[in-house]
């Protein structure tokens, strides 16, 4: 996705846009289940490699797709705890369960 000086290649920008096309027009749980090993991997890569880019697609998906369908997300609580708490980034926070009694 990155040519040997660093930038962005075409490759990059289809790939961002058909991802982000997708995410939103996920209305299905069964359908975005479909996606889970792939956002599983997406997020571990990220992590190990400390991708921006990736991490900004995985968000990206959690952000729309999380809000429709919070049973999918509901299994990703402990990936969405790391990234709230251990690098301090709060999009997430909406998705995470609240319990005031």
């Amino acid at each position: 996705m990155y040519a040997e000086n660093g930038n962005r290649k075409f490759e990059y920008f289809a790939m961002r846009n058909v991802w982000y096309q997708m995410s939103a027009c996920l209305i299905k749980e069964e359908d975005a289940r479909l996606y889970d090993t792939c956002l599983d991997r997406m997020y571990t890569r990220a992590e190990d490699d400390d991708d921006k880019d990736l991490k900004n697609l995985w968000l990206h998906f959690w952000t729309f797709v999380g809000m429709k369908l919070p049973q999918v997300a509901a299994d990703h609580v402990e990936q969405f705890l790391v990234i709230t708490i251990d690098h301090k980034n709060f999009s997430l926070l909406t998705l995470l369960p609240v319990s005031f009694f």
